[in-house]
């Protein structure tokens, strides 16, 4: 969904590197998508999300990145946040970061606005649900 409304306001995907996408496969089990959106799939733990995450804002093509979280048992909203903190800190793209789950994500998704409070984060809403957006400049 969050890509078919990136399309509909005119927005288009990053066409991921060779170099990203053989990282990538070091990182993601055999049958992952291959492309983008990169999808960490249902196992995923806190590892595979960090370096996916360094992966995708190291490539040139990416302008920016959207983190989508939502509650399963492999990752818990707070330990994701904080292991996240000190790649997100040092990104120079912008990252949107859309935490679903109510109250059960809430405190990951405190830590994640306490800590980066120094730069600008705006809460965006629109029909496909809230985003929180953390902008920096290069």
């Amino acid at each position: 969904m969050a890509t078919d409304a990136l399309v509909e306001m005119g927005g288009k995907l990053a066409k991921l590197s060779e170099e990203s996408l053989r990282e990538l496969d070091s990182i993601l089990p055999k049958y992952w998508f291959k492309g983008n959106p990169v999808d960490l799939v249902g196992d995923a733990n806190i590892e595979r999300f960090v370096k996916a995450t360094q992966t995708c804002l190291k490539d040139a093509e990416v302008d920016g990145l959207l983190l989508i979280y939502v509650p399963q048992a492999m990752i818990q909203p707070v330990d994701l946040a904080q292991a996240s903190l000190e790649t997100l800190k040092k990104a120079r793209k912008p990252i949107l970061a859309a935490w679903i789950g109510g109250a059960e994500v809430e405190k990951g998704k405190e830590i994640l606005i306490h800590t980066l409070s120094s730069r600008p984060i705006r809460q965006i809403t629109s029909c496909r649900g809230p985003f929180w957006m953390v902008q920096r400049s290069s």
